[in-house]
């Protein structure tokens, strides 16, 4: 629960993917220049750290100190989330044009795997943008059949490379694999801009992770505890234990749920 409050894992309504897709479209417009030039943005993308994980950097070679040291930053209170809180969660601490260091992809990719990666660049991220152009005006659309989206949308990405070329990003992905952060391998390739489609279809097809997020946000709200207005942590859950009419009432919603979820 805690990792989906910080954004680490996904956890939206339907209206929150769409909003975040639209913002990330506007994110990595703002961010072109540095994105092509040195594959990392400027700035940091504060309304999520798992699409910024997933999409935002594009095949860089040298990460930001902040990035690369992330784990020596001083956490006084071992906080696991003290990264996420103080590199995403305010907009005045993005570290913008923060100082980069070279990684170990550098001793690990061959010049001619570097000299594509550089070639590269501005064509992958203009594919992003067209899928995010695909995601943010077509797939949310009520008129629009999902699987023929999600056809039409995986061939205009495969259409755009050859068939050397997916060899040649395979073998790059695979070496990328080696820096990740919160387990997210921070090249912003090609297979997590497939995984980001699937994703976005299912939930816009099936729609469960929406399901389940708008029937927590009811259960506090009915209840004596909506005054905390969000459920974040499996510690408000164990309130209703505590009460017998909660109880009941959790337990109906919680059924109701799993039913509506495995239809």
């Amino acid at each position: 629960m805690l990792q989906r409050t910080y954004g680490i894992i996904p956890y939206f309504t339907l209206k929150e993917i769409a909003y975040l897709m639209k913002a990330f479209s506007m994110y990595l417009e703002d961010n072109t220049r540095s994105l092509i030039k040195t594959g990392w943005p400027e700035y940091n993308l504060t309304e999520s750290v798992w699409l910024f994980c997933k999409l935002a950097p594009n095949y860089p070679i040298n990460l930001p100190k902040y990035i690369k040291n992330y784990h020596r930053i001083k956490n006084p209170r071992h906080d696991p989330y003290f990264f996420v809180k103080k590199c995403f969660f305010h907009k005045n601490k993005q570290f913008p044009k923060y100082n980069s260091q070279p990684c170990i992809l550098r001793k690990t990719l061959t010049f001619r795997e570097l000299a594509y990666i550089e070639e590269m660049r501005d064509k992958f991220l203009d594919i992003k943008k067209a899928v995010l152009h695909e995601i943010t005006q077509h797939l949310f659309l009520e008129s629009i059949d999902k699987d023929d989206w999600l056809l039409n949308c995986l061939e205009l990405l495969f259409s755009k490379f050859s068939r050397k070329d997916l060899e040649m990003i395979e073998i790059i992905d695979k070496k990328y694999n080696q820096i990740k952060i919160f387990n997210y391998p921070l090249n912003g390739g090609l297979n997590n801009l497939v995984e980001m489609i699937i994703f976005c279809y299912e939930e816009s097809k099936f729609g469960k992770m929406n399901l389940e997020k708008n029937t927590m946000k009811s259960l506090i709200k009915g209840s004596k505890f909506a005054w905390q207005k969000n459920i974040i942590s499996y510690y408000q859950l164990a309130q209703f234990n505590e009460d017998t009419y909660e109880m009941k009432r959790f337990k109906f919603m919680k059924n109701q749920l799993s039913n509506d979820l495995f239809q």
